[in-house]
Parts: structure tokens; C-alpha cells; sequence
């Protein structure tokens, strides 16, 4: 073989190499995409990233002297769920400690309700003003404890952090200036002037410098932060199951005289479509937004069986064998009356 054809021998494998690395890279990347419940900037670097321009140390002084003091949103209706109410309380302290008790109270059929709060302390950092909206304020949050108040059982929440060795750029990560700590997730808190404004809710401030801290939250919910005796919260102690279980006890104990489609539908709108369908399509899916329906049937017995069928738009297999698998765990209330199956189907955008 003669010199030039090794040299184009060469040339070709080394060409065959850079494509065959550039090919793993990009499917590494996808893959991790893929699996990811949160949006592609999050699944490649593994942290959210503040927005806006960052404060200097002593304009993160005056904020957090700005924002110090208690707050309160009482009663909110959570955005589409009339069957559910929230109050969450939220003191800021000077130093940026902030301790929170945030409840979500179900309501039920029957005049019934079910309360889950979830108690916590950590360490809230004024990061900067975005660019958009000068009035919103980005804050790198720390958690320190948590405690999870589930009717009669109280436990410890474990929070469990992103490994960064498992991120692809793991050196690209968001990491905290020295003294902030692990920055868990970012609060982007609106200043209305008459109130904030934290996600969905907003929050008044909540009588003078005279209230102490221990009247100002529910009895119990902030000691137990505190308390080395309590128990690691399980799996079972999610909101999700917990509201499915109080839904499934409900329908169970109540049953009706007629079942129709409308009204099976009327009520997996009510009770599962947004909380449960919806959400679940914005962990599944990383882009952006969509629509998609879920069809099945309900027997006497307010079970749903049978085959589910669910369709995407757009078309996500991923999606739609979860959402199988969702409507299949939902409960309605028994009906002596049903002879057959009743099907429903029920359309969402998310």
C-alpha cells in the first residue's frame, strides 16, 4: 500500500470516529431528555437557572429586609380544582431563614375534607430582578427541613437532590456563592405593591412586628420540623395518593341511582382531569404544551376496566401508555343500578 493511499485510510477513519463520537454525544443527550419529567435545559445541566440580573451583596441586604415579615394566602382556590382550597403562611426572616406551612384542604361530595400541609425551613437568597418585569424578584432557595402533616401521621420529608455526576455538563451547573448553600429550586416572587405574588397565589401581609412566630402558624406544624423522633416519609405519603385514597374512601361510601356518560365525565373533569391527567402529561412530556384525550369504561362497582384508550397530539407513545395506566387507579362512586359498562371520555389540553 502506498503512502497516500495509508494517508486517505487514515483520514477516513478518523473522519468515521469524530461521527461516530458526535453521534453518541447527541443520543446521551436525547436519551436523557427523554427520561426527563422537566423541561431539556433542566435535563441537560441538571439545575434551574435564576433569571434577571444579579443583585450586589448590599442589595441583597435590602431586600431581604423588604420581604421580611410574615405573609399570607388564605383560602385560594387552586387554579382549576373548585375541590380544592389553599393556605399557605410564609415568614421571611432578616438573616434569609424562612420557615412556611403550606396546606392544601380537599373538599369532598359529602361536606367531608381532608387537609395535607407540608412544614418547612430553609434559607432564601436574593438573587436578582429579571429583565421583564422589574417588579419580580428571583430568590435561590435552600431547603434546610421538612415535615409532612398528613391528618393523624406526621413524618420527616427526605429531600432528595440531583446527583451531578449524572448530568452530561455536570461543570456547567448552577452552583451557589460560598455561604448560600445547594440552591434546591428558585422562588420568583412579584411585588404588587398591596401584595405578592408567589405562582398562582398571592400573599397580604399579616399583622405587625407584635406577632410572634408560633402564633402565626398552626399549632405543632413548625416544632415538628425540629423533631429528631419522627420517621422518614414512605411513598405512600404523597399528596397524589393521599388524595386518591380520600376520592376512592368517598365514592365508595356514597353511591348513586343512575350512571350516565355525561356525568362520568362531569366527574373525572372534576376530580382527576387537571390534578392528575394534566400534570402527569407536564411531567411526561419536554416540550412545551399539547392535547390529548382519554376514553374507558366504568362498571357497577365505579371501577374503571376494560381497555383505556388515550391519544396525543402531539403524538407521544410515552404519553399515552401513562395515561392508560392513570385512568385505570381512578375511582367513582358505585351505581346498583348499572347493568353494563358505561363509557366516557374526557379532553384536555396541558
Amino acid at each position: 500500500m502506498t503512502s497516500e493511499a495509508t494517508s486517505t485510510s487514515y483520514r477516513k477513519a478518523l473522519f468515521f470516529l469524530i461521527v461516530l463520537v458526535a453521534v453518541l454525544f447527541i443520543g446521551t443527550c436525547l436519551l436523557k431528555i427523554i427520561k426527563s419529567p422537566v423541561r431539556p435545559a433542566r435535563a441537560i445541566f441538571g439545575s434551574e437557572q435564576p433569571l434577571g440580573v444579579p443583585f450586589q451583596e448590599n442589595q441583597k441586604d435590602s431586600v431581604q429586609g423588604a420581604m421580611a415579615g410574615k405573609w399570607v394566602s388564605n383560602g385560594a382556590i387552586e387554579a382549576g380544582d373548585s375541590f380544592m382550597r389553599v393556605t399557605d403562611r410564609i415568614e421571611f426572616k432578616p438573616n434569609g431563614i424562612y420557615w412556611r406551612v403550606f396546606s392544601r384542604t380537599i373538599l369532598l361530595p359529602s361536606g367531608d375534607s381532608g387537609s395535607y400541609t407540608i412544614a418547612s425551613t430553609g434559607y432564601a437568597s436574593p438573587y436578582g430582578r429579571t429583565n421583564s418585569s422589574p417588579d419580580t424578584v428571583s430568590f435561590q432557595i435552600h431547603f434546610i427541613g421538612a415535615t409532612i402533616l398528613c391528618g393523624p401521621d406526621t413524618c420527616y420529608l427526605e429531600i432528595h437532590r440531583p446527583d451531578p455526576s449524572a448530568s452530561i455538563l455536570p461543570q456547567l451547573q448552577a452552583r451557589p456563592k460560598p455561604g448560600e448553600g445547594v440552591v434546591d429550586t428558585v422562588w420568583s416572587l412579584v411585588d404588587h405593591g398591596s401584595y405578592v405574588s408567589l405562582g398562582n397565589f398571592r400573599y397580604s401581609r399579616y399583622g405587625g412586628s407584635n406577632v410572634d412566630t408560633e402564633s402565626f402558624f398552626p399549632v405543632g406544624s413548625v416544632e415538628n420540623i425540629n423533631k429528631f423522633s419522627l420517621g422518614t416519609c414512605d411513598r405512600q405519603s404523597s399528596f397524589e395518593l393521599y388524595v386518591k385514597q380520600l376520592l376512592a374512601k368517598e365514592f365508595g361510601a356514597h353511591s348513586i341511582s343512575e350512571r350516565t356518560a355525561a356525568t362520568v365525565a362531569a366527574a373525572a373533569e372534576t376530580y382527576y382531569q387537571r390534578f392528575f391527567a394534566v400534570a402527569l402529561a407536564r411531567r411526561v412530556t419536554v416540550y412545551g404544551t399539547g392535547k390529548a384525550s382519554i376514553s374507558f369504561s366504568v362498571n357497577a362497582s365505579g371501577c374503571v376496566v376494560g381497555p383505556v384508550h388515550s391519544k396525543s397530539s402531539p403524538w407521544n407513545m410515552k404519553l399515552d401508555k401513562a395515561l392508560n395506566e392513570e385512568a385505570q387507579t381512578w375511582k367513582f362512586p358505585p351505581c346498583p343500578s348499572q347493568t353494563g359498562l358505561v363509557s366516557a371520555s374526557i379532553n384536555f389540553s396541558y
